[in-house]
């Protein structure tokens, strides 16, 4: 009788693990997706424009 018992409860628990071993990940991909990231356009914006910048120097420098 318990040996049944044990065995359903071991399925039950071998269903759960999967779960319970994803939850910690879907907390992380949900707070960097929930993150503000309004400054990162301006960042983007300021890294182009040195990117640029250099490129025309080194062009400049090869002629």
């Amino acid at each position: 009788m318990f040996k049944n018992l044990f065995a359903s409860l071991q399925k039950v628990g071998k269903a759960l693990m999967l779960p319970v071993s994803v939850l910690p990940v879907a907390g992380i991909l949900l707070g960097v997706g929930a993150a503000n990231f309004s400054w990162l356009p301006d960042i983007l914006k300021l890294w182009h424009r040195q990117v640029v910048l250099c490129l025309v120097k080194c062009l400049y420098y090869l002629q």
